[in-house]
């Protein structure tokens, strides 16, 4: 078959530059898409989107399409409302319309995601502000009642989204282990105890969709790539927790509570679950 597209050396962008090329007309995509996928075009795959902050902490972010970058969005001075781009060279941007409208997707998707990292950011240098201050030059700062109650909230907010993210993430990688051991396995009994520092998780027992025990872990007996390390992270107040209000599929009692595994381990930072 002959090839018949003009193109720039492999790794080479093309800066909003195309070369005339002959090609098929790109095939519909019918599968309907989600709202954040609002002008992207219809003829191209969805995109893999991912953003890395730099030693410098500049946002940038990379469109993928099937695993090849396409572009890369960042902004520069610190602005993310000023942003440039770089067109690759590929053969999903051969047609110029589309690629404009890949790229305009890309730079307002890149804002929106640079926009939100940076006031995560800001809200954790305001966070520690301070305290790194203290440290480096030896005298602590004074802190107005504007400024307690500021930490206070910018730290309760913090500390909510961490405890949340580490309570799932625990359960997810606890789970991924459990069903690495026992791919039969459909729910988890998550068990309490109490000693002298309070009540904590300290292990589940693993049963099969017919109720059969499969296996059980807990802090005295560490298996299975670190199961029970996992499962004391998560809150012992079940009914208050982010861990039974995403995967629990039942309670029994005040110290026994069942989770779904494979929901669990199917969970990803930004479910809503």
């Amino acid at each position: 078959m002959t090839d018949n597209t003009a193109r720039q050396p492999k790794g080479i962008p093309v800066g909003g530059q195309f070369a005339a090329t002959a090609h098929a007309e790109p095939a519909l995509n019918l599968t309907p898409r989600r709202a954040e996928l609002d002008g992207w075009p219809e003829a191209l795959p969805e995109p893999e989107v991912d953003v890395t902050v730099g030693d410098d902490n500049a946002v940038t972010t990379t469109v993928s399409i099937e695993g090849v970058p396409v572009l890369e969005v960042w902004h520069e001075d610190d602005d993310v409302n000023d942003t440039d781009a770089t067109v690759f060279e590929s053969e999903w941007l051969e047609d110029e319309p589309l690629a404009e409208a890949a790229e305009q997707w890309a730079r307002g998707k890149h804002s929106e995601i640079a926009r939100e990292l940076r006031t995560e950011m800001h809200a954790a240098v305001e966070r520690s502000r301070a305290r790194v201050l203290a440290k480096a030059t030896g005298v602590k700062a004074a802190a107005t009642d504007d400024e307690l109650s500021a930490l206070i909230e910018n730290t309760s907010t913090a500390t909510s989204k961490a405890n949340r993210d580490l309570e799932l993430a625990s359960t997810a990688l606890a789970s991924r282990y459990i069903l690495e051991e026992h791919p039969e396995a459909v729910t988890a009994h998550i068990q309490t105890a109490s000693w002298d520092n309070g009540v904590f998780v300290d292990g589940a027992t693993v049963k099969d969709e017919a109720g059969t025990e499969l296996a059980s872990y807990s802090d005295e007996e560490s298996t299975g790539g670190g199961v029970a390390e996992l499962l004391v992270n998560l809150s012992s107040e079940a009914s208050n927790s982010n861990w039974a209000d995403a995967f629990s599929v039942g309670s029994y009692g005040d110290e026994l509570y069942t989770i779904d595994l494979r929901k669990a381990a199917s969970w990803a930072p930004g479910d809503d679950a």
